[in-house]
């Protein structure tokens, strides 16, 4: 009587197949997990993340509370100092972070309770000239021949003895100028070759006197809480000047929506770029995706390093792709905190990369044959196939702890989760 032990021998290749599997399986997670990249920590310090003597040419902090940028805000602020680096700070009322630059004098905070701003500030004739005409320009629609309206205000504030800050040069009577080119001369301010200079100046730009007036009258009122009082009296302060003595410069914008203020600062940025000057400009809750000058001074900035907090960056940008990918793409180390939108979830999680991930599928076959008698026969096996996938998935984004982030640092192209502390 044959002796038939398919059974048996079913269940030992079954054996076998579920052994080489186990092995399979372990090594091709083991390569998911490398090929992913994500680097696991459990407490990571901002002095790690950002160490003293280290340089980026731009940084972004995105989710999370206030609590979690300020910390490492802090830092970088700090290093800044210690490397003896030029900052420009601009906010919308965080006085945390103006605490973070007055302790222990580490910058100036501007704001309307220490206004000390004067932006024409260590600025020659030809820099204010830029910045007075292309802020708001198409509001005020400014021709070359401003350039000798203002010129005239530039050397009668001159020839007294100041500085030309915008503190002076906004007193000027614009719509009576030639009265004060006649009562400097009989004062013997000014001498007879002076004044005829002057009125040949005013006879060539005079159409211009009522834009120029008004764009100061304008400009007074939207800057007049952070401008200084009185520069005989009080120490002055400008973005230019700040950036020439390596100064940190805090300053209050109360809100992103003051065009001309915003216009006004990035046309002084501009001043420094065009004198070669490097400086580091932070960003805190600054909404300028709408501000057509301000993107385009960002654009220009090359040599300057940008640094953006925000609750939500890809939301304060207006969802703009351009932008987004613009300020990224030049950005060498992203923390990307929690999200509640789940549009910055998906977009963060497409910015943090993706990887060729082996996806497993099981197969199995069974059935019954008769071999001088009934018996069970099953095969199992696994299919692999690469599939492409993010990295870190939205949902793991949004369901961040508390201090828990993903950091990236394009530069040396790694990426951690690690708890922030």
């Amino acid at each position: 009587m044959a002796n038939n032990n398919l059974l048996p021998n079913g269940c030992l290749l079954f054996g076998i197949n579920a052994i080489m599997n186990w092995f399979r399986n372990r090594r091709i997670r083991k390569y998911n997990r490398q090929a992913r990249g994500v680097e696991e920590r459990k407490v990571i310090s901002p002095d790690i993340l950002f160490p003293t003597n280290a340089y980026y040419n731009g940084i972004i902090i995105s989710g999370g509370v206030q609590n979690d940028r300020l910390l490492l805000s802090n830092q970088i602020i700090n290093n800044l100092k210690s490397l003896n680096h030029p900052l420009i700070i601009l906010h919308t009322g965080n006085g945390v972070l103006e605490n973070i630059v007055a302790r222990n004098q580490i910058g100036v905070v501007i704001n309307d309770r220490h206004p000390v701003l004067d932006c024409f500030d260590g600025l020659e004739f030809d820099e204010i000239l830029h910045i007075v005409t292309n802020t708001c320009n198409s509001r005020y629609g400014m021709e070359t021949t401003a350039r000798y309206i203002l010129q005239i205000a530039y050397e009668l504030t001159v020839s007294r003895g100041r500085s030309p800050y915008f503190y002076w040069l906004e007193k000027c009577p614009y719509l009576n100028l030639n009265t004060l080119i006649s009562e400097r001369l009989k004062n013997g301010m000014i001498t007879q070759d002076k004044a005829n200079q002057l009125s040949s100046l005013l006879s060539a730009g005079q159409n211009e006197s009522p834009k120029i007036d008004t764009f100061f009258s304008d400009i007074k009122a939207k800057i007049q809480n952070i401008s200084v009082k009185d520069p005989k009296t009080t120490k002055p302060y400008g973005i230019v000047s700040a950036i020439e003595n390596r100064q940190i410069l805090c300053i209050d914008i109360k809100s992103s929506a003051n065009i001309m203020l915003m216009e006004l600062v990035a046309n002084s940025l501009q001043v420094a770029m065009n004198r070669g000057l490097q400086f580091s400009l932070m960003l805190d809750s600054i909404a300028f995706a709408n501000n057509a000058l301000f993107l385009s001074i960002l654009g220009q900035a090359t040599s300057t390093q940008i640094i953006t907090l925000s609750d939500d960056l890809y939301a304060l940008l207006g969802a703009r792709e351009d932008i987004f990918a613009t300020l990224v793409g030049r950005t060498d180390k992203v923390i990307v905190y929690s999200h509640s939108s789940n549009a910055s979830c998906e977009k963060w999680s497409m910015y943090l990369g993706q990887y060729d991930k082996i996806d497993i599928a099981n197969n199995r076959m069974a059935g019954w044959f008769q071999s001088n008698r009934w018996a069970a026969s099953a095969h199992h096996g696994q299919t692999e196939t690469f599939v492409r996938e993010v990295k870190v998935k939205p949902e793991q984004i949004r369901g961040l702890m508390p201090n828990e982030a993903f950091v990236y640092d394009s530069d040396v192209g790694n990426l951690i989760q690690a708890t922030v502390k």
